[in-house]
């Protein structure tokens, strides 16, 4: 009996341990709201780190490290958001973003043209996209 108590206690000490707390949730979204880039991937790494199956974390890190210039890494973090989503249409938008950054055109018109196929219809927000600029002197836009 002793035993099982010692591990009850254990298991409830740990899964406290591993938990994000509502205030640290908003701290997160504060900072990725206001462009922080820089305090909202190190919130969002928290994050990921503790729910590693939480894909709309993994999407804003990804969009951090991205608006950081970190595209290798974002677009990393943002595959794993997309695989996460069962191809969600924002990770997927997000993940054209860093393609189209990291001067990679044919993998952004794809994650693009997925995007809009899941549901993606910003067309002003793609339309003002500064990240995506380069895209728009490609003949296929």
């Amino acid at each position: 009996m002793k035993k099982v108590i010692i591990l009850l206690a254990i298991f409830s000490y740990w899964k406290c341990i591993g938990q994000i707390t509502t205030e640290e949730r908003q701290v997160a979204n504060a900072f990725f709201i206001s462009s922080d880039w820089s305090n909202a991937k190190t919130a969002y790494e928290k994050i990921c780190e503790t729910e590693p199956t939480n894909w709309q974390a993994k999407n804003r890190l990804g969009v951090a490290l991205s608006e950081m210039g970190n595209t290798r890494k974002a677009i990393s973090i943002l595959e794993e958001s997309v695989k996460l989503s069962n191809n969600n249409a924002q990770p997927l938008y997000h993940l054209a973003r860093a393609y189209a950054r990291s001067g990679e055109p044919d993998m952004a018109f794809k994650h693009l043209d997925l995007s809009m196929t899941n549901g993606f219809a910003q067309l002003t927000r793609f339309e003002n996209d500064s990240m995506l600029t380069p895209l728009k002197k490609d003949p296929r836009l």
